[in-house]
């Protein structure tokens, strides 16, 4: 058997590049002096964002905008044969980038699973789908499934929309309508080249609904905060002067923010969770009198969030201001999709988790990516 989840640990110290919290026309919030924070970047599919924090802190940024934004993505219903249209392709053609992921099909056991990650088309298919592309497709990687990976870039058409293999996919998805009457449903955003969200106009909208059975704007921001009342803090100082992080304080403090996240009992000195499920009650002294602190939690969801524009927004936000004190954030992977991380596959068969937490403290900074047993990340 191999591991039910994997976790890759990684820090540094955060410095930023600009002195304003917003995207610059790069894109580029902030650099880091030692080792990438990638995981909110590359991080394709997150369906909700917690921010935690103490009460001291969440009291100089809740007027910030990031948090009272309004942000928008697209759930679509449509028969295969339209997916790839005229309009979505001009938007692509226009300099936007576009996220999407099939949400009413399985990506393991499905015959066509599609993605577009970054305007890069990812088909997933079984073998004799495969086949009928006139692709080369490149085996699944998990060897229980008879699964067949094809990635195409739209960069690579240009202007030129009578690209080989953009012609066969095109074919493809017309044999398909002929035979498969059933329709698919896709999540998608948009966002700019530097990364700053972009919402289609009526005009645009209108046209999308040329192509598409349904296209529906869902809307999302920001949830009023959660206080989560005297918790007991364990030391979430980062020490990223070791080669390697202590991998004991790396999973207490990994399950510490985690229980942040899903308000767990565990925090409480009340909680009688039994030792063999969490051990969490051994790393603080609740008999001691250490200064409680109240800590707030505040969630972005609502389909598919926007997770590395809002993460990096609040990471700049927090750092321009100087805030000598901790905060983490914590992104929830969509599972049933057929890449995590960039263009890492993913396998949703047996768990399908694909989470990134990230904690900084004053200026260094640990994240954590949780991974299935046999991704490829």
């Amino acid at each position: 058997m191999y591991p039910r989840a994997n976790c890759h640990v990684s820090g540094g110290k955060v410095c930023l590049s600009g002195s304003k919290a917003g995207g610059g026309s790069d894109g580029n919030l902030f650099e880091v002096k030692k080792g990438p924070i990638s995981g909110f970047i590359n991080h394709n599919f997150v369906n909700q964002l917690d921010l935690i924090l103490p009460l001291e802190v969440y009291s100089q940024i809740k007027d910030a905008p990031i948090l009272n934004d309004i942000f928008t993505h697209y759930r679509v219903r449509t028969k295969l044969c339209n997916l790839l249209n005229k309009q979505l392709l001009d938007v692509i053609g226009a300099g936007k980038i576009i996220k999407l992921i099939t949400i009413n099909k399985n990506s393991e056991t499905s015959d066509i699973f599609i993605s577009i990650i970054d305007n890069k088309l990812c088909l997933s298919l079984d073998k004799d789908n495969s086949e009928r592309t006139g692709l080369k497709f490149t085996k699944s990687i998990f060897k229980k499934n008879n699964r067949y990976n094809y990635i195409f870039d739209f960069k690579t058409i240009g202007l030129n929309v009578n690209n080989n293999d953009f012609l066969k996919i095109l074919r493809f998805l017309q044999l398909v309508n002929i035979n498969d009457a059933g329709d698919y449903e896709f999540l998608f955003y948009i966002t700019e080249k530097n990364g700053n969200p972009y919402n289609l106009t009526e005009n645009e909208l209108l046209q999308f609904k040329d192509y598409f059975e349904t296209i529906l704007p869902i809307n999302y921001k920001a949830s009023a905060a959660t206080n989560l009342n005297s918790i007991l803090i364990p030391s979430l100082e980062i020490n990223n002067n070791d080669l390697k992080p202590d991998p004991e304080w790396c999973l207490e403090t990994m399950e510490f923010l985690t229980y942040l996240s899903i308000g767990g009992s565990q925090l409480y000195s009340m909680d009688k969770t039994d030792p063999f499920i969490s051990n969490f009650k051994k790393t603080i002294d609740f008999s001691s009198e250490t200064t409680s602190t109240d800590i707030i939690k505040i969630t972005f969801k609502n389909g598919l969030i926007h997770s590395a524009f809002i993460s990096l927004q609040i990471i700049s936000l927090i750092n321009n201001l100087k805030i000598s004190n901790w905060y983490s954030i914590i992104n929830y992977g969509l599972l049933n999709t057929n890449y995590s991380w960039n263009l890492s596959e993913h396998l949703f068969h047996e768990n399908g988790e694909n989470h990134s937490i990230f904690l900084q403290n004053k200026d260094d900074y640990i994240q954590w990516q949780v991974t299935g047993g046999l991704d490829t990340h």
